[in-house]
């Protein structure tokens, strides 16, 4: 807008806040706040209930609005740049037009917002509605809305260009034609979303939710999907040739196929046939081993980030030392299989067989499964079997247990700092000098060794 917003002052603020606040509870004399093309730079709204309030083209940037309540409110090209809107409740809020430049939205409450594109009609000389040049966009270029949700919201054609949507609930949004450029969408549900002609270029999707997403002709160059969710993903139109997905194993080198076609005869016919594989330190990033039988195979060292080995056979593999970073294990039967000292961050073994191997020919006696070392960080394991499994000495802070069966664990000198446990069998595990973790109970034993 050409004109210059007048400041406000904190009397008149504090004025309008308490009759806004007899207003939201229909008390008599209670009036809307109203702060209409105002400028409002930098007020301290912490906390306050805002609901209804008419916003409209008012200037908050660097306003502190962290816990509002802003519920239908009335922001329509509202200047929110720098703002702090973090765990703001902003339901059905229209904030089309906003510059949401660099705001935090973290954790707020976003349910069916309207941040569509908008326009404002001003009257020339002549007392007719001129409108501008074009229409402005909701633009949050750099903003954080990590664990925001936004399901249900409407950002069509919004610029949301190196956002932080971590973890954000975006479930049935609207992001047709959106602009999404380099964002962070690692851990955010897009279920249900529609992003067709939208530009998802360079985007980071570790572990997004996609399912029954419509990315019709939507940009995907350079966009990081290898552990994303596509189950019934309407990718019709797009060109996916530039997107990272994970790779069949008949596209690597012949040398590596036949090896791991070698092996497979190797398993399958219980060693008459084939050769036992050893693939180590071999470069094998990005690969899907979807059901593949790789019981006994050596991966030490070997580069495994982002592969997809769900359902897959690892009874007693070895991929001590590997990189698997991001790799999916769900429902894999590992046991007595070796990770010691890999890395294991962001990996999947959610149902995933973590227990003991029974050694053929002897009596009583067995392999745990062996994850010593490892750093394993924000790793799922809902639901595993990790029975007698040795998570000594392994970074697995901010992992996910949940569900899972860790009776007699070895969790010994372990950093489980924000790690879940809620559900787990944890009876006989032994957390002895474990930094974090579940609290002692008469079911979680600190066993000697």
């Amino acid at each position: 807008m050409s004109e210059t917003l007048k400041k406000i002052d904190a009397k008149k603020l504090n004025e309008l806040l308490v009759k806004h606040r007899r207003y939201v509870r229909r008390l008599k004399d209670g009036t809307r706040l109203n702060l209409a093309f105002v400028d409002a730079s930098g007020v301290d709204l912490t906390g306050h209930d805002l609901t209804e309030a008419e916003l409209r083209g008012c200037n908050l940037s660097g306003a502190k609005l962290a816990g509002a309540i802003l519920v239908r409110a009335h922001l329509f090209g509202a200047n929110l740049s720098n703002a702090d809107l973090s765990k703001a409740d902003l339901r059905r809020a229209d904030m089309r037009g906003c510059d949401l430049r660099s705001a935090n939205f973290e954790d707020a409450i976003m349910i069916e917002s309207d941040l569509r594109d908008g326009m404002f009609l001003f009257k020339n000389a002549d007392g007719d509605f001129t409108p501008p040049s074009e229409s402005q966009t909701v633009d949050a270029e750099g903003a954080s809305m990590k664990n925001a949700d936004l399901s249900g919201s409407k950002l069509a054609g919004g610029i949301l260009r190196s956002t932080d949507l971590t973890g954000a609930n975006l479930r049935g949004a609207k992001l047709v034609g959106a602009n999404l450029t380099n964002a962070n969408l690692n851990g955010a549900s897009l279920e249900g979303a529609d992003l067709s002609g939208a530009n998802l270029s360079k985007t980071q999707m570790n572990k997004t939710v996609l399912s029954g997403a419509f990315l019709n002709g939507t940009n995907l160059e350079g966009a990081n999907l290898v552990t994303a969710i596509v189950t019934r993903t309407d990718f019709s139109k797009s060109d996916l040739s530039k997107a990272k997905f994970t790779k069949q194993f008949d596209s690597l080198e012949q040398s590596i196929q036949d090896i791991i076609k070698s092996h497979i005869k190797w398993v399958q016919s219980l060693g008459k046939e084939g050769s036992q594989a050893d693939l180590s330190k071999v470069k094998m990033a990005d690969t899907n081993f979807t059901k593949v039988p790789f019981n006994a195979a050596n991966f030490e060292m070997a580069v495994l980030s982002g592969c997809d080995f769900t359902e897959a056979e690892l009874i007693m593999a070895n991929l001590a030392n590997a990189d698997c970073r991001n790799a999916k294990f769900n429902g894999a039967d590992m046991k007595g299989a070796v990770l010691r000292g890999g890395q294991m961050n962001n990996c999947d073994f959610e149902g995933a067989k973590l227990c003991p191997q029974q050694l053929h020919g002897s009596t009583g006696l067995e392999c745990p499964a062996d994850f010593s070392n490892v750093r394993g960080t924000a790793s799922n394991f809902r639901g595993a079997d990790a029975t007698k499994a040795k998570f000594e000495g392994a970074d697995l802070s901010q992992c996910d247990f949940t569900g899972a069966i860790l009776r007699g664990a070895r969790f010994k000198n372990a950093k489980l700092q924000n790690a879940i446990f809620t559900g787990a069998k944890l009876d006989d595990a032994d957390f002895t000098g474990a930094e974090g973790g579940p609290k002692q109970t008469s079911q979680v034993k600190a066993v000697a060794s």
